[in-house]
């Protein structure tokens, strides 16, 4: 490696991260000056630890421990990608720097916005420019919540005053995004009066800026922030303890604080890249001030609704909601549903620590016969047991358990399977209902006399019920059967091999033919999928993952922020068995990924990828979520298929590049197939290959 190739791969680096979408400025500038600073100090390979703490350490005097963090972050994930063509490279390790907390956010009070607008007449003549532009800048800061920077590049076009509602347009603002912020008519009056009065003046070059200086001149950052702490110093607003501040920041942290409760809503506002912001603020405000005070207006409705022994909890539970991604209306609804709860627990009286599932569904049934029961109520209950019980306020839930011996035997089976052979929590869903199902008509909930057992009885199972099952579902109840007298052999229950009794089913592999889409009908699939909302993205970068990786619809829900690995252009696929594997993201794909994780998925805790788009912000319930998008993308696009799952895409991609001159062991690599065998099927509509293969007829013909 010499500094000329290094460069090279640096390139190619930036622009593989530019195909995906991401912007490479400051990237591209970092890492060009790493490359200058290991040729200026004497190149040598590998770039040793050291040598990137050291280039860190001299840019530390201009850019700050955060800019340093943010150097590093970008030299590893370089370092990581460039490890995977060249295996010597030495990558930096996390934890290097410190950590840096974000502090608590400094709110200015009503009063001290008031005084810091009075204080513009007091330094500046009233009515001229000079004190009209930082008067209707700290209002305007203070009733929206913008970033300074936001506000000085506004333009007279970006301010819509006409607009239904009134209306500003940020463009590309904080990591190059553009956000339309609606305005309170209040607000809207005050920039109609401030647009008069910037009208009248003659401006010393043609300029479209909205916020002007008394010199007629563009406002600048500079000069807002001289302005502004000229303001400071004459009301003597400080920080306590001597701290530097307050900001113009903190302006923006006054308006989120009155905003909080409409969750996500306010973070498209304020242009919150992410929850950890939104929450800093939320464990100031929320949790200091009574949550249920912002929710509801009238002083009586707050006061009916903190009676009874839930209400010091009401305000917990609005945070973890709002959090969840619940609207404020909806919050609302939760609420008093709680609080009648509250009520009926004090009327009983039912103590706290006593209430469970059971009271919860009397007090339901006494709602319905009210005609009160709305559609949510029992989820809003069912959340709060469970915030309840997380907290040790009521006792864990304890569903009851019928202690026979066919319960006990049955979980130690589980438990066998579990602990002892390692299976995996899914593959009991399919065997533990068969083996219930066995003892229940065997032994009737009866004693267990396992000694009784006869081949007869097991192959008479099998026989009255195999012909109601698929041919993989009775394959899977003859093997759950198997495995299960297998388990009463070890533990002495059974003398007899009833395991070797156990009928096979026909089931025989490559018996049909794969079930595909023509090339076409994909391309028209993934044409005619809405982009133009959000959920329409999410569904057309789940399309792509399955029709271009050939990813199963279980692996899709499974996937999380972890799994990518965007330095490398790689992403984890953990599979079935616990198996996982990397597999490399195609360009399309890696840009729609990116396109919705930047600006589509709802913020959430959750380190799932895709996520439901209505609360709560959690990752899809099941894999069937995924075949029903799939069976709706289908109709949209007027495909007609016999087969509408998810896995109609995955067969499509092996049969389209087996005829593109795929092989099948390529093939089974993609699909992650662990025998050959299994990728064997698709060379049964490979018809090009299959056509040469073909004998002319006896003789030659006529």
């Amino acid at each position: 490696m010499n500094p000329a190739q290094l460069r090279v791969h640096i390139e190619a680096y930036l622009n593989l991260r530019s195909s995906l979408g991401f912007q490479t400025e400051y990237e591209s500038y970092n890492l060009r000056e790493l490359s200058d600073y290991i040729e200026a100090k004497g190149f040598s390979w590998p770039i040793h630890t050291q040598t990137i703490l050291d280039w860190i350490g001299a840019a530390s005097i201009h850019c700050g421990l955060p800019g340093q963090r943010m150097r590093l972050t970008q030299a590893r994930c370089f370092l990581r990608h460039l490890k995977a063509s060249v295996p010597e490279t030495e990558v930096p390790g996390p934890g290097l720097l410190p950590h840096q907390p974000r502090p608590k956010p400094r709110q200015y009070s009503n009063e001290e916005i008031a005084k810091l607008q009075q204080a513009t007449s007091q330094l500046w003549k009233p009515g001229s420019l000079s004190q009209l532009t930082p008067y209707f800048i700290i209002g305007l800061l203070a009733s929206t919540g913008l970033r300074a920077g936001e506000v000085i590049a506004l333009t007279v076009d970006d301010v819509r005053l006409d607009s239904h509602p009134p209306q500003l347009h940020i463009r590309k603002a904080k990591f190059y995004k553009s956000r339309i912020v609606p305005i309170h008519s209040s607000t809207a009056d005050q920039l109609r009066a401030y647009l008069q009065e910037r009208n009248r003046v003659k401006l010393r070059r043609p300029s479209k800026a909205f916020f002007i200086t008394g010199r007629r001149l563009p406002l600048s950052y500079s000069a807002l922030r001289r302005m502004f702490r000229q303001l400071l110093q004459s009301v003597g607003i400080k920080n306590a303890g001597g701290k530097r501040g307050p900001l113009l920041h903190s302006f923006r942290h006054y308006a989120a604080s009155r905003t909080m409760p409409r969750g996500r809503t306010s973070d498209a506002i304020h242009g919150h890249s992410n929850a950890a912001t939104r929450h800093s603020l939320a464990r100031r405000v929320w949790h200091s001030e009574r949550v249920i005070n912002q929710l509801f207006t009238f002083s009586s409705t707050i006061e009916r609704l903190r009676q009874g022994p839930l209400s010091e909890h009401l305000d917990a539970y609005a945070v973890a909601v709002a959090e969840q991604g619940y609207t404020h209306h909806s919050i609302r609804q939760q609420v008093v549903v709680i609080a009648d709860l509250s009520r009926w627990l004090n009327q009983k009286p039912i103590a706290l620590q006593d209430l469970d599932s059971k009271a919860v569904d009397r007090f339901l049934r006494l709602r319905r016969r009210q005609q009160r029961l709305r559609r949510g109520d029992l989820k809003a209950l069912e959340r709060l047991l469970a915030m309840l019980r997380q907290i040790g306020v009521v006792k864990p839930d304890q569903p009851p358990v019928a202690d026979t011996a066919q319960s006990r035997i049955v979980a130690e089976f589980r438990r066998y399977l579990l602990q002892e052979r390692g299976l995996s929590p899914l593959t009991l869903l399919n065997y533990v209902p068969v083996i219930e199902q066995f003892l229940s008509e065997r032994f009737h909930n009866k004693a267990l006399n396992f000694a009784m057992l006869r081949a007869p009885h097991v192959t008479g199972f099998v026989m009255l019920h195999a012909h109601q099952l698929s041919p993989v579902r009775a394959g899977l109840m003859v093997t759950a059967l198997r495995s299960f007298f297998r388990y009463l052999r070890h533990r002495g229950a059974i003398t007899t091999d009833l395991a070797g009794c156990v009928p096979a089913v026909p089931n025989r592999s490559l018996s049909t033919l794969p079930r595909f889409l023509p090339t076409d009908d994909v391309e028209r699939i993934l044409e005619c999928c809405d982009r133009t909302t959000s959920v329409g993205r999410r569904n057309h970068a789940i399309l792509l993952l399955l029709a271009r990786l050939g990813v199963r619809a279980g692996e899709v829900v499974g996937l999380s922020l972890d799994d990518i690995d965007w330095s490398t252009g790689q992403i984890t696929i953990r599979g079935k068995g616990g198996k996982s594997a990397q597999l490399p993201l195609a360009a399309d794909v890696g840009a729609a990924l990116a396109a919705y994780l930047r600006h589509d998925r709802p913020r959430s805790a959750t380190r799932r990828v895709f996520l439901r788009h209505r609360a709560p912000l959690v990752g899809f319930g099941n894999s069937s979520t995924i075949s029903s998008l799939v069976r709706r993308a289908l109709k949209h696009a007027g495909v007609e298929s016999a087969h509408t799952g998810a896995h109609v895409l995955r067969h499509s991609l092996a049969t389209s590049l087996l005829r593109q001159g795929g092989s099948l062991d390529e093939i089974g690599e993609l699909l992650r197939h662990q025998s050959p065998n299994t990728t064997a099927i698709y060379a049964k509509v490979d018809v090009t290959a299959l056509h040469t293969l073909a004998l002319p007829w006896p003789g030659g013909g006529r």
